[in-house]
């Protein structure tokens, strides 16, 4: 800075003792000529020497002159100069403050000033943004940290942006270790390692809306666990996809405790089927005399206890067959089924049920209906929903059933004109233990029949309104 104001310093002496002493040397030359020509007349020494102490003069205080003037001139522009040096390393630049000077030179000062103050005011304003944006940052890491299920931000070339401690361990790794997802090791419930364009992480970006899906993960210890993943896409404002969010949570204690409960369950119906089984065939004996004559009274007994007993039966089938299917153990014995002779089928075995409870059973269309299916398994859920609507159907009222072959396959309807069922429990109703609205319901019945229906590939849906009846809708793919 030193070399800069000595070279400014310089640079101006050297202009402006031109410009002074230029004069000067003219009239000196002038004077000069003037001098030689009185000589030749006859001038005396004094008058010479005043000439030369004149000319000293003259020219000793054009160059204090230049001096002056050039100081004046370069302060403003080296204070300037450091002010801008200062500037561009993001250093405060103190005041300017000197004497007026030329026009131009004010002018220059005066808009660097402004500039100044301006790169000033927006340094602090950034500055300020950048400490703001750094504490949401800061706020945001803890809140992700703070979550118990592993959170992991990603971008579209799979690159982590971040993640918490809950994610590294699940994975048993360190950031370090892990820099992209896909070095994330999934497999499906057969076992197969998931293909990595067909991971929830990739189908996310590509499909642009959230996904939930069930997994299970192989750490970097090789420990197996059960993981449900939740994901979304990260959308920029114009809508541009810019990676993605997924939260991991370890489902292995639910996932085995629900497979236990099951196995239980499946077990203990299991044991129980063969001696309710056996106790059916010994009274149905009784009843039958082969162990004595029975009077009308114990007979009725005997018929009510085989009743239920057959009914415990049904339950017991009911909840192996549930087990069955979610367990992905259910094998169907799918044939080409028409559907409208099936109903027939049921009907008539249904006949009586509908005629001792005085309710009119009748099916509106004889057209054949043709589809693939396990028919054993659909007479369930057929016989399940016309019993159902018989059952809460009041005396004198109908149910009507309804086979319709459409575009997407065959459609089924069971329309009773009983008491309804409450708009509450219409989310419900094929839900497990939440589909009965009888007292003495085990709520198991509606669950298989979607259960069978969607092993089939189908739907099953309810329509109902209270006072107005209920309507039972299932598709199956022809």
């Amino acid at each position: 800075m030193a070399r800069l104001r000595l070279h400014l310093r310089t640079q101006y002496l050297l202009l402006f003792t031109l410009v002074a002493v230029l004069p000067v040397v003219v009239l000196g030359v002038i004077e000069w000529a003037i001098l030689q020509r009185s000589l030749t007349t006859g001038v005396p020494e004094t008058f010479v020497g005043s000439f030369a102490l004149g000319v000293g003069v003259t020219v000793l205080v054009a160059v204090g002159f230049a001096f002056w003037l050039s100081e004046r001139m370069s302060l403003p522009l080296q204070q300037v100069s450091l002010a801008m040096q200062r500037l561009s390393l993001g250093q405060p630049t103190p005041p300017l403050k000197f004497a007026p000077t030329a026009l131009e030179v004010q002018v220059l000062v005066d808009s660097f000033v402004t500039m100044s103050q301006r790169i000033t005011e927006q340094a602090q304003a950034n500055q300020q943004l950048l400490a703001n944006l750094t504490a949401e940052k800061d706020k945001l890491e803890l809140i992700i940290e703070a979550i118990a299920e592993g959170v992991l931000v990603y971008g579209l070339a799979g690159r982590v942006i971040t993640a918490n401690s809950a994610f590294y361990e699940l994975l048993a790794t360190n950031p370090t270790d892990l820099g992209n997802w896909q070095g994330i090791r999934l497999y499906d419930a057969q076992g197969e390692r998931v293909p990595l364009r067909e991971t929830i992480f990739k189908r996310v970006m590509a499909e642009g809306l959230p996904l939930r899906e069930l997994n299970r993960l192989e750490n970097h210890q090789g420990q197996s666990r059960m993981i449900q993943t939740t994901c979304a896409p990260l959308k920029a404002v114009t809508g541009e996809i810019l990676g993605g969010v997924a939260v991991i949570r370890d489902v292995t204690l639910q996932k085995e405790g629900e497979r236990l409960r099951e196995d239980f369950v499946a077990t203990l119906t299991h044991d129980l089927k063969t001696p309710v089984l056996a106790a059916v065939q010994t009274l149905n004996f009784t009843l039958n005399g082969q162990y004595g004559a029975l009077n009308p009274q114990q007979t009725r007994m005997l018929q009510a206890v085989v009743q239920s007993h057959q009914a415990l039966l049904g339950l017991i089938e009911c909840l192996l067959l549930i087990y069955r299917y979610e367990a992905g153990r259910m094998v169907l014995q799918r044939e080409p089924t028409d559907l409208t002779a099936l109903v027939t089928q049921c009907l008539q075995e249904l006949t009586p049920l509908a005629q001792a409870r005085q309710v009119a059973l009748q099916i509106e269309t004889r057209d054949p209906c043709w589809t693939a299916v396990d028919s054993q398994q659909l007479r369930r859920v057929l016989v399940n929903l016309i019993d159902n609507a018989l059952k809460f159907t009041p005396s004198g009222g109908s149910v009507q059933v309804q086979i319709a072959q459409t575009a997407q396959g065959c459609l089924g309807i069971i329309q009773d004109t009983g008491r309804g069922i409450p708009p509450e429990q219409l989310g419900t109703l094929f839900a497990r233990f939440q589909g009965s609205h009888h007292p003495m319901g085990t709520g198991l019945g509606l669950y298989l029949c979607r259960q069978v229906v969607e092993a089939h590939g189908g739907q099953i849906w309810a329509k109902s309104e209270l006072g107005q009846g209920s309507t039972f809708c299932f598709l199956l793919p022809s």
